[in-house]
């Protein structure tokens, strides 16, 4: 594989992990010791999550239709 396709898919295997989660990348760097908007919450709960198969196509289908 080319070097220069090393970020592109590297970048999305990172947010397939991210949508598979149900985190945002400000979340996963951060951690939720620094996002403010996660203290409300018990410690590991994660309000963006939906499960695996509904945080999928919240990532790959509803995403294309927002306008």
């Amino acid at each position: 594989m080319p070097c220069s396709l090393w970020f592109p898919v590297g970048l999305a295997v990172y947010h397939g992990y991210l949508a598979m989660t149900g985190q945002t990348s400000w979340e996963h760097l951060r951690g939720s010791s620094r996002n403010y908007y996660l203290d409300i919450f018990p410690a590991g709960y994660r309000p963006f999550d939906r499960g695996l198969r509904l945080n999928l196509r919240s990532f790959c289908v509803e995403m294309g239709s927002r306008g």
